[in-house]
C-alpha cells in the first residue's frame, strides 16, 4: 500500500510538471493521462485502507454482517481485494488507452478507423519511427493489453485469435495461455510496471510530435 501511495504521488507530480512546462489545461490529453492514472491509484489506495482499517477487524463484520465465521470473512476480504485489483487494472489501462486514441486522432486523422479501431494497431502506429519513434515500449503495452483481456473473462485469457501469446518484457517471458488464469498477474507485477508506464507516458507527451501541436488536445 505504501508503494502504491508513492506511485500515485509520482504520477501527480508528472501531471504538474508537464502542465507547467507546456502550459496545458487540465483537460488536455497530454496531461490528463497522468491525472486519470493517479485517480485510479487513489481509488485502489482507498480500498486497501478499508481492508486494513475495517475489514480485517472481526468487530466490523459483526456490526454490519453478523453470523459469519472466520473462513467466510477471510474469503470475502480476498474477493474484495481481487475486485480492487481487477478494477485498477481495467481503469488504469483504460486511462492510457483513451488518451492514446486522442493522440492518434490528432497526429494521424483517419488512421486506424480514425482511432476507433483495434488498440494494438493504434499504439503500434504511434510508437513507429514516423510518429513518436518509441518502438521499445510496444512490449510494455502488449503486456498491459493482454492482462486487461483477462478482466473480460473472469481472469482467464481469451484473445480474439484464440492463440496463446508470449510477451517478452524486461528479461521475462510472460506466457498467456488460452483459457487459463495468468498466475503472474499480481500486485507485485502491476506495481513494478507502473513506473515504466510513467516513463513511457513522459516520453510520449514530450515527443516532438505532440509538443509541436500548439492547440489543445481536449478530452
Amino acid at each position: 500500500m505504501d508503494k502504491l501511495s508513492l506511485l500515485r504521488e509520482d504520477y501527480s507530480e508528472a501531471f504538474q510538471t508537464v502542465k507547467a512546462n507546456d502550459s496545458y489545461v487540465d483537460r488536455d490529453a497530454r496531461v490528463a493521462v497522468f491525472s486519470k492514472c493517479a485517480n485510479t491509484m487513489n481509488t485502489a489506495f482507498i480500498g486497501f485502507v478499508l481492508i486494513r482499517e475495517e475489514l480485517l477487524d472481526p468487530l466490523w463484520w459483526k456490526k454490519h454482517i453478523s453470523e459469519l465465521d472466520d473462513t467466510t470473512i477471510t474469503k470475502h476480504v480476498e474477493d474484495f481485494e481481487m475486485s480492487i485489483r481487477s478494477a485498477f487494472l481495467n481503469n488504469f489501462f483504460a486511462s492510457v488507452e483513451s488518451s492514446f486514441r486522442y493522440y492518434c486522432r490528432e497526429v494521424s486523422p483517419g488512421k486506424c478507423n480514425n482511432a476507433a479501431g483495434n488498440f494494438k494497431n493504434i499504439y503500434a502506429h504511434l510508437f513507429s519511427r514516423i510518429k513518436f519513434n518509441l518502438p521499445n515500449y510496444i512490449p510494455l503495452m502488449d503486456l498491459w493489453r493482454n492482462m486487461r483481456n483477462t478482466i473480460h473473462n473472469n481472469g482467464r485469457f481469451y484473445p480474439d485469435n484464440h492463440k496463446d501469446c508470449d510477451v517478452p518484457y524486461q528479461g521475462t517471458i510472460y506466457k498467456f495461455e488460452v483459457g487459463k488464469v495468468p498466475q503472474f498477474l499480481t500486485w507485485d507485477l502491476l506495481l513494478n510496471i507502473i513506473p515504466d508506464t510513467k516513463d513511457m507516458l513522459l516520453n510520449v507527451v514530450n515527443s516532438s510530435t505532440l509538443v509541436g501541436i500548439n492547440k489543445g488536445i481536449l478530452e
